[in-house]
């Protein structure tokens, strides 16, 4: 969602990619604070996107739940939770 241009009007410059730290027996999910992306509005440089995250994995259901802190410039711009499960 973050390289929709016609969701946020900005674009993306710089995309990092995410490490997460995946317990492989209880599930569980650590994002650590890290950079996510530069953009630019009109042309000019935007404060860095930046998040973390908890979640947890669930096997026998092939689900996600994640709990996640959307930062921009150092302040939490949105907080999400989302649970994915495979189709």
């Amino acid at each position: 969602w973050m390289t929709d241009t016609g969701f946020w009007d900005e674009v993306v410059v710089d995309s990092f990619p995410v490490t997460a730290i995946v317990d492989p027996i209880t599930g569980a999910i650590t994002i650590a604070l890290q950079p996510l992306c530069n953009t630019t509005w009109n042309g000019a440089p935007q404060a860095p996107y930046s998040l973390d995250a908890t979640g947890h994995y669930v096997s026998c259901s092939e689900t996600l739940t994640i709990s996640y802190n959307l930062y921009q410039g150092g302040a939490v711009l949105r907080s999400f939770t989302e649970t994915l499960t495979k189709n």
